[in-house]
């Protein structure tokens, strides 16, 4: 069957010919058997692709020297890497949603509490309270959010009824509580030049951690065009400032942060550090264990990350370091920070 546009639906044998006459060898974990069997149960042939391209010979559709159990072995890591990012970018949205509350509580305790609600809904343009009405309708459509606010009425085409504070917080999406946390810090923050700084850093940080936990979310994969030149703006400075303690040279950070994957990835591991490993009390067990520094259920699974990191690292002989250094020299990278920051 052949498309609009030339493309073909290639036979898992076909696939396997395409990848040989790239260059791409099957000498090592999987042979050309072995790997049209992981085609047809474990990974498609269009995603395991997307691997190569940091592996390309200069000017050529050629890899050589890339064997396929290399492939496979990025697809595994980078399956770890977006379940430990969704891991970490639910708990970083939790806690600042528990921050930013009690700092409403502390400070505005007494007073109506749809009055903050109503304040954001009204710096809005129209168009932008349409769309936040209508994804507040759909998610108390929900069954996962219907019971928190089943007694709120919401008419899309009048005027917005504003929610509770609290229940407003349980029915937006990550999204739209970063751009209220923003509202909240230019509004209504009583801070110092210095704390408003520090919680406008706070406010891009969130912002990557939503980009990275979409990408997590929607099975998107992270470690692979990692020469792409694309980030989308500069990553913060104290970020920068903390990984040169962790074997990262000014030339490497210069280098890596061009790149809007990489950017994501280390301000997950950032984010989760800052905002809740260095307050222990905002792990889920300290209830039982006050002073825990790394939650059970992200030590254990970053605990299994650094080997497969370190299998793959070693894997690549040295002869071909310099092709494979984007990939190679991103996950030494990760792994010499999770190492630093949660394993230590």
């Amino acid at each position: 069957m052949e498309s609009s546009n030339g493309k073909i639906i290639l036979s898992y044998d076909a696939q396997i010919e395409h990848l040989k006459s790239r260059g791409i060898t099957f000498k090592y974990e999987f042979n050309e058997e072995k790997a049209k069997e992981y085609l047809q149960s474990h990974n498609s042939f269009f995603r395991l692709r997307a691997y190569r391209f940091d592996f390309r010979d200069l000017g050529t559709d050629t890899y050589r020297g890339l064997d396929f159990s290399y492939l496979v072995d990025l697809a595994r890591i980078d399956d770890k890497l977006r379940k430990l990012i969704l891991y970490m970018s639910i708990d970083i949205e939790h806690f600042s949603k528990i921050h930013l509350l009690k700092f409403i509580t502390d400070n505005y305790a007494g007073s109506n509490a749809c009055d903050i609600v109503g304040e954001y809904v009204s710096s809005l343009d129209s168009f932008r309270q349409k769309e936040l009405n209508k994804v507040i309708i759909r998610n108390l459509n929900s069954v996962y959010t219907d019971d928190v606010c089943e007694k709120y009425v919401y008419q899309l085409d009048s005027k917005i009824s504003y929610l509770p504070v609290q229940e407003f917080f349980e029915v937006i999406p990550f999204g739209k509580f970063t751009n209220f946390y923003q509202f909240c810090t230019e509004r209504f923050f009583n801070l110092s030049s210095e704390e408003k700084k520090a919680q406008t850093e706070i406010y891009y940080l969130l912002l990557r951690v939503k980009d990275a936990r979409n990408g997590a979310a929607h099975d998107n994969c992270f470690v692979n065009n990692l020469k792409a030149e694309n980030a989308k703006s500069r990553p913060d400075y104290n970020m920068l400032r903390l990984l040169s303690e962790v074997k990262m040279s000014k030339r490497q950070r210069r280098r890596k942060f061009k790149n809007e994957k990489i950017i994501q990835i280390f301000t997950c591991l950032y984010a989760y550090h800052e905002l809740i490993i260095k307050n222990p009390k905002n792990c889920y067990e300290f209830l039982d264990r006050p002073y825990i520094a790394v939650p059970d259920y992200l030590k254990s699974g970053l605990q299994l990350f650094v080997p497969q990191l370190e299998k793959f690292i070693e894997k690549i002989p040295s002869a071909l370091e310099a092709k494979y250094l984007p990939a190679k020299e991103t996950l030494e990278l990760i792994r010499n920070t999770v190492v630093s920051w949660y394993l230590s």
